[in-house]
């Protein structure tokens, strides 16, 4: 931030994420109080020497000495050293100060002098007892399995689901005669609040809840799935959807949705098999696995499941639980739980089988399907783990009878009640209107027979998609709305302004990030018209885009224009619709930074 960017601030004055005052002390508790405040909430700046009616009176002392002891009181003033950026400036009235504070993202809330404290609108103040309960959620520091979500009750959790685990588990509530709340207390599905009131636990929640994601702190812990024509996720979307309900229930779905892709061919030698996508019991221990060990204290991120023509990928929040090496978790080592309670239920309903081996398993089952072995990683900032199940050996292999070309990994070959092996009289009509000269989405050179089977899959996909019983689209994307994509660009300037633009953009790319939701995602550019970043086209990045009016719009131009004059603000135009070559009316919320750039977020109308 530089200081035109503190001066319009100072113009201002105080708000939700700026601090005015006199510099009395380095030890004065009022800037020192904001730095808390801001950490704990969304960040913010503290200008020192300036009086309440904005006016300058400076900083009466040597500005390198000020810049020195102000970064050692954010070392040693808080129970955690505090990384914010320092600036000063000679203006005619006196030197002013001021510190640039991010967000803490440590592994707990920030205190000085004991005391926890978040910013309102023109003030610092002690967090409510359910402010307080959010944000110790935020930082994770107690949001595990066992901690209260706010807002939930007993009757949150579902009698029936609870009752038919313990007879699971050979236990009789019944002979007990104790109230239904004291057993859900005694099994720590419910447990009290700082007030004393029982809430659903964060494991009672996910495993027995009515409506599991109903909640804040919950929303968005479910399965995203989505089905990708090609190699990447740039290619045409076949099939989106959302495994949601509690745990069993998210594997279930996610289990039906990949069914609902249908079966592929594949050969051994002159024989032709029919196969899922990739054998079930190793897909379901991925989905399984991510479910039970994922790191349920990063609230925005979802489990993602990807399906391309070659691989399956499942990409789970967190890191491997407990310092775990992906070479042991591999290999089948000494097992352990992040969330050992929900390792067990997962256990207890037979969805997990003998701890440690599940591994093991998809790896035997993975060489049995195509000699392949799963591929795990862990993000190096330990925010992800991903595992690769190879749908075909990563060295293409070659179809039987079309010497030199690669097998068409995305032919699946849907089985209603039988597989035609050629078209049928339908297809072969729909052939004739021309409908099999549409885009082979990303499957490559195929023969007419294939291209022929290729269009009755996608017709019976639809049919089986229409039957799953969870949310999705078939050959399109979940489209979002204008006002989530207006949310979604305030989201991303604030992690610019937060974060700095290269962790930023980082992030929007990322499929764990949090800024890839539905159909939506970031795209930044300079008052130039250069890209500077583009979460689904990164081949765009450092191109020049002023003169862009491929679909009769000048939308670069209109987008660069509305951030100067404004600084945000909607830019409509044309754009293709997903899946086909159908122009449509698009709308962009366009929003400046602090880095002088602007972000954009669009959706179709």
């Amino acid at each position: 931030m530089d200081w035109l960017d503190v001066l319009q601030r100072i113009q201002t004055g105080e708000d939700a994420q700026t601090e005015l005052g006199r510099f009395r002390s380095f030890n004065d508790k009022d800037w020192q109080e904001a730095v808390c405040a801001f950490a704990n909430t969304e960040g913010g700046l503290v200008v020192l020497g300036v009086t309440d009616d904005r006016s300058i009176d400076g900083v009466p002392m040597d500005p390198e000495v000020v810049q020195e002891r102000l970064s050692n009181a954010l070392h040693n003033t808080f129970n955690a050293p505090i990384q914010a950026r320092l600036g000063c400036h000679q203006d005619p009235n006196g030197w002013v100060h001021w510190i640039e504070v991010a967000r803490v993202r440590g592994p707990e809330p920030l205190r000085h002098k004991g005391r926890v404290l978040v910013r309102g609108n023109r003030g610092n103040r002690e967090p409510s007892v359910t402010e307080l309960q959010e944000l110790y959620n935020t930082f994770g520091l107690v949001f595990t399995e066992e901690r209260v979500i706010p807002g939930t009750d007993a009757d949150a959790i579902d009698a029936a689901a609870f009752r038919a685990y313990m007879r699971r588990r050979g236990v009789d509530l019944d002979g007990e005669r104790l109230p239904l709340e004291v057993d859900l207390f005694n099994w720590e599905i419910l447990d009290r609040d700082f007030n004393g009131d029982l809430r659903a636990t964060l494991f009672g929640l996910l495993c027995f809840g009515k409506t599991p994601q109903q909640y804040a702190p919950t929303r968005n812990l479910w399965v995203d799935l989505v089905a990708y024509a090609g190699t990447d996720r740039g290619d045409h979307v076949l099939l989106a959807g959302e495994g949601r309900g509690r745990l069993d229930e998210q594997v279930a779905h996610a289990e039906a949705w990949l069914k609902a892709l249908g079966r592929h061919e594949r050969y051994a030698g002159m024989q032709r098999a029919d196969q899922w996508p990739v054998p079930l019991p190793a897909f379901r221990e991925c989905v399984v696995n991510a479910v039970a060990h994922r790191d349920y204290a990063i609230l925005g991120s979802r489990v993602l499941v990807e399906v391309f023509d070659d691989r399956l990928v499942v990409t789970s929040p967190g890191a491997l639980p407990n310092h775990k090496r992906p070479e042991s978790v591999l290999a089948g080592g000494t097992p352990r739980s992040r969330n050992e309670a929900i390792a067990n239920f997962l256990f207890d309903l037979g969805l997990m089988e003998q701890r440690g081996s599940g591994y093991p398993r998809m790896t035997r089952a993975m060489r049995q399907f195509n000699g392949t072995i799963p591929h795990l990683e862990q993000g190096r900032d330990e925010r992800w783990v991903r595992v690769t199940l190879w749908r075909t050996p990563p060295a293409a292999t070659t179809r039987p009878g079309i010497a030199g070309r690669k097998a068409p990994m995305g032919n699946w070959l849907t089985l209603p009640c039988s597989a035609p092996t050629r078209p049928s009289s339908s297809c072969r009509q729909d052939q004739k209107k021309g409908l099999a000269s549409q885009p082979d989405f990303g499957y490559g050179p195929v023969s007419k027979i294939t291209r022929d089977e290729d269009h009755c899959m996608k017709k019976t996909l639809i049919a089986l998609a229409a039957g799953v019983l969870f949310t999705g689209s078939a050959l399109a994307a979940d489209l979002a709305t204008p006002d989530e994509a207006k949310a979604m660009s305030q989201k991303a300037q604030a992690a610019v302004n937060q974060m700095g633009k290269d962790q930023a953009f980082a992030s929007f790319a990322a499929a764990d990030g949090g800024f890839k939701v539905k159909d939506l995602y970031v795209f930044c550019m300079d008052m130039d018209g250069v890209m500077l970043s583009h979460a689904i086209k990164p081949e765009l990045v450092g191109k020049n885009l002023l003169d862009f009016n491929k679909y009769g719009d000048e939308l670069f131009k209109n987008m660069i224009a509305t951030a100067k004059a404004s600084g945000e603000g909607w830019v409509d135009y044309k754009w293709p619709y997903p899946g086909t070559e159908e122009i449509r009316e698009k709308t962009s919320y366009v929003m400046t930074n602090n880095a002088g750039f602007f972000c954009g977020v669009g959706a179709y109308k």
